[in-house]
């Protein structure tokens, strides 16, 4: 993320002209080593609430050398209890934003998290998320030396006590291994309903979103292939597979290819690194999709 050193002081500038009550409450949520106590996402989790007038919350489901060391699933339920503690959120229709791995901890929340009123997630904005799983280490996808580590990292990352000790292992997505993906516990594999059990209710809730923001990025390196951000995958050979031909779209497995046809999918493309994006790209690719779609015309 690009540095935000002017957002808060824009912020009130450009509020004055944006507020409305239509806008939803946003919970942010945040990247693989990101903190909600760093400055970005403060000045981040500011602007959106100023430019909005809705609240607005960065929800901390780990954080630094956390992320490593705590497994997907814990982060997962972490981001669930907060948002289901938080009385901002109570029976409102809520938007997620989410940033990186945080876009797949928000399918977690989507698919999964049982509330205990009628808020609901109404608006999923993922930015650079890997949303069908990285194939590779990020940043390193050629060489001698990244094929070793690729290669170990094969032939370790779906194994449980890594799946349990390792935040990252929960969206790996091997597609050389797609056998070992398949028998695994990775959190990605259930929240594809891609499990041995099949989860109709994880699925309804998925399709009952009303928008669902797409944005990936022209020249990203971190997560593999970079189409991901757009639900793509890699298939057995190491080509780019695009979303309306991967399994779980056909099968309409969670409810994406449900919501393709109803035309509640919004794609971008942002031509930078993963995750780079400035004031602009917020203004015109975020802040528009946060009006609650029930009451915009």
């Amino acid at each position: 993320m690009k540095n935000y050193n002017i957002l808060i002081f824009l912020s009130f500038i450009f509020s004055l002209n944006s507020i409305s009550s239509s806008y939803l409450p946003v919970a942010l949520l945040h990247g693989f080593r990101q903190s909600c106590s760093e400055y970005d996402l403060i000045s981040l989790e500011q602007y959106i609430g100023n430019k909005t007038g809705e609240y607005s919350k960065c929800i901390e489901t780990g954080g630094g050398t956390i992320d490593i060391s705590r497994s997907f699933y814990d982060q997962a339920k972490k981001a669930c209890e907060i948002i289901s503690q938080d009385e901002h959120y109570k029976n409102k229709n809520i938007a997620i934003v989410s940033i990186s791995q945080g876009g797949v901890l928000a399918r977690y929340v989507i698919e999964k998290c049982k509330f205990p009123d009628n808020r609901r997630i109404s608006v999923f904005v993922s930015i650079g998320g890997p949303l069908s799983g990285t194939h590779q280490l990020p940043h390193c996808h050629r060489g001698v030396t990244c094929h070793i580590l690729n290669s170990f990292t094969d032939w370790i990352v779906y194994k449980g006590y890594v799946q349990d000790t390792m935040g990252p292992a929960g969206y790996f997505r091997v597609s050389n291994h797609l056998d070992n993906f398949k028998e695994s516990d990775s959190l990605l594999l259930d929240v594809n309903n891609q499990g041995k059990t099949f989860d109709e209710e994880a699925k309804n809730r998925f399709k009952s979103l009303d928008r669902l923001v797409l944005i990936a990025f022209k020249r990203d390196t971190m997560i593999s292939p970079k189409e991901s951000a757009h639900f793509g995958e890699y298939d057995k050979e190491h080509r780019v597979v695009n979303m309306k031909d991967t399994e779980v779209y056909k099968k309409d497995l969670f409810g994406l290819k449900s919501l393709e046809e109803e035309n509640k999918i919004i794609y971008y493309w942002i031509d930078d690194n993963h995750c780079y994006y400035n004031l602009a790209d917020i203004n015109m690719y975020i802040i528009p999709h946060l009006v609650d779609p029930t009451t915009s015309s």
